[in-house]
């Protein structure tokens, strides 16, 4: 487990083996079946996309996986135990998590939004929350903005900062949903990158991207959704070179 003395790079690399294991995940919404039975392991200090079309269940599958949605049936494995049964703000700690839309507080600055968490549940005193706030925007490229408040900084900058803002509570496992999809097309680069870095430092991934260069440059796995079940997935290069089955041919004819 980690500790708040511990990144969560170096918590996965120091556990090995399989991070995060979703087994037989089955939620409804009412009639509508959203996901059927999903089966997913990324192993720790790696990177996993989920690929797929809109309403093929990647997003639920990730608030699952955080406890933001309870699952009807199935199993969320951390560490290989489960934690279905665990506080889920504790959880929240563990298993970070970037959205579409940034979710940052207007009225406060960006060192603000960003200690926030650090004080109020990992209980940090405000000065070390500060300086753990300036370590992690100086590693999004943002330190200097600490003082500017959200309004002031375009769409990849807020992106950024709430990806720092997850960051600095050291979690073991990043989720990102979607996170560059409600950005201007010239300012997904930035974020990109961000992510990309992430990945090459060793931190465990799972992202949900409509992003097919990142996921075939950065993933070590990529996942295809469709119809709440993951219908294919193995290494990038298969997935998107040799595809094994006509829905995962005929989404990427639509999408490269």
């Amino acid at each position: 487990m980690t500790t708040t003395s511990q990144s969560g790079t170096e918590a996965s690399a120091a556990v090995g083996g399989v991070a995060v294991s979703t087994r037989d995940v089955h939620l409804a919404f009412g009639s509508n079946q959203v996901l059927r039975g999903v089966d997913l392991d990324v192993p720790a200090a790696t990177t996993a996309c989920v690929i797929g079309p809109s309403g093929s269940g990647k997003s639920t599958l990730l608030r699952i996986v955080n406890r933001l949605l309870e699952p009807d049936r199935g199993d969320v494995l951390l560490d290989g135990r489960s934690v279905l049964n665990d506080n889920p703000d504790a959880l929240r700690q563990r298993v970070g998590m970037v959205f579409q839309h940034f979710n940052l507080f207007p009225h406060k600055t960006v060192r603000a939004n960003v200690t926030l968490g650090l004080t109020r549940l990992r209980g940090l005193s405000k000065d070390d929350a500060a300086e753990r706030a300036e370590h992690h925007l100086e590693r999004v490229g943002l330190a200097h903005k600490a003082d500017v408040r959200p309004g002031n900084l375009s769409g990849g900058q807020q992106q950024r900062v709430a990806i720092a803002r997850a960051l600095a509570m050291e979690p073991e496992v990043m989720l990102f949903d979607e996170a560059t999809s409600a950005l201007d097309p010239e300012l997904v680069k930035g974020v990109l990158a961000t992510m990309a870095d992430l990945a090459s430092e060793g931190m465990t991934m799972l992202v949900v991207t409509h992003e097919m260069g990142f996921a075939r440059s950065v993933a070590q796995q990529v996942l295809f959704m469709d119809h709440g079940r993951v219908v294919e997935s193995g290494e990038p290069d298969r997935v998107f070179e040799t595809p094994g089955t006509d829905r995962l041919r005929r989404f990427l004819s639509q999408v490269l």
